[in-house]
């Protein structure tokens, strides 16, 4: 019986040790690297980043790509002070007014992406926000509870109402404004419910959002590991000319050593998991649990955490959960954004 079988016949099996929520992990060095990292930043040619440290050792993306006529704006943070930072530093980084700012795109539903989106708007003048059809629907209807649970964390830095985008955004076409042309590819069942990839064809930039991330702990809430992976083992022959990958979280790189480090990391979780699941007899035991992590730490050491969740320790136990969740092996029946919390 080989690894893939022996989950498919372990169907009852569960996660033996529960996600204690521990206040000390924020202290310990389980969290993780936690430097500073806000800053601006050249991405290449006409397209400038931005790049904040929120609350919970969280560092997000935002982007500007300059045309003859305008800026479109890619993702818009967690939060209005985010918003705000990044906004505050446009003149100076893009040598424009904000209120140039011809159109907003928002690459998936995960609220630490469009959180900020009307602060966005105000300063560009009320410009456009657009996304897909399934992204607009979920921030629409909260589907996930992601924007709930972010109100009752931080009050009054986050909008009452849910900054909603309009759609605007398909798969295999273009997006156009202010100048600016964008090809649009739409993925389903991978760190999101669905993603948009934007690729900047002049400058072989690809703006990945959370689909990969540069040494930043990828987030399973999906359960969809397998399909992410098979999707990052062919995003070479989507793009064949992309150079550069401008991700969500972390700062932008070579397009194959991204990728690459992005399968590494989804690869050697995977099998972690499935060799405990072996020696559990289908379970995965609390001292598993524990070599999970500290084996994953050790080979990916200067990896943050992400999702607001300020340990990685934490986020790599959600990770084993949700994983399991995705094998439906895993006796819990949903996921919670409480979760993501640690205090």
């Amino acid at each position: 019986m080989n690894k893939r079988q022996f989950l498919m016949a372990s169907a009852a099996a569960t996660l033996a040790t529960p996600f204690v929520q521990t206040a000390w992990a924020q202290q310990d060095a389980s969290v993780g690297p936690s430097g500073p990292t806000a800053s601006p930043f050249d991405v290449t040619g006409r397209i400038r980043g931005y790049r904040v440290d929120s609350v919970r050792n969280h560092s997000i993306n935002t982007y500007f790509i300059g045309g003859s006529e305008g800026t479109v704006a890619i993702d818009t943070l967690w939060r209005i002070p985010e918003a705000e930072e990044a906004l505050n530093a446009f003149p100076a980084l893009t040598g424009r007014a904000t209120s140039e700012i011809s159109a907003i795109l928002i690459t998936h539903m995960h609220s630490d992406h469009y959180g900020g989106l009307e602060t966005y708007r105000a300063a560009a003048s009320g410009a456009p926000a657009f996304s897909t059809d399934v992204v607009r629907r979920v921030i629409q209807n909260d589907e996930h509870g992601f924007y709930a649970n972010r109100i009752e964390d931080f009050g009054s830095d986050i909008p009452s109402e849910i900054p909603v985008p309009e759609v605007g955004l398909e798969h295999a076409q273009t997006f156009e404004s202010g100048g600016v042309e964008l090809d649009v590819s739409v993925l389903r069942a991978n760190e999101a419910l669905e993603t948009a990839l934007l690729y900047a064809p002049e400058e072989r930039v690809l703006f990945s959002a959370d689909l990969v991330n540069n040494k930043t702990t990828p987030v399973f809430y999906q359960g969809e590991l397998d399909s992410w992976l098979n999707q990052l083992k062919k995003l070479r022959s989507l793009f064949p000319d992309a150079q550069v990958i401008a991700p969500g979280h972390g700062p932008a790189g070579d397009f194959d050593t991204l990728v690459a480090d992005q399968i590494a990391y989804l690869e050697t979780f995977r099998s972690l998991v499935e060799a405990e699941l072996e020696v559990g007899d289908g379970a995965i035991l609390e001292d598993g649990v524990s070599r999970i992590k500290s084996t994953i730490v050790d080979a990916f050491p200067d990896w943050r955490t992400s999702a607001g969740v300020p340990s990685r320790d934490r986020l790599i136990e959600l990770n084993i959960g949700w994983t399991l969740q995705g094998w439906r092996l895993s006796g819990q029946s949903s996921s919670n954004p409480r979760q993501f919390r640690e205090n």
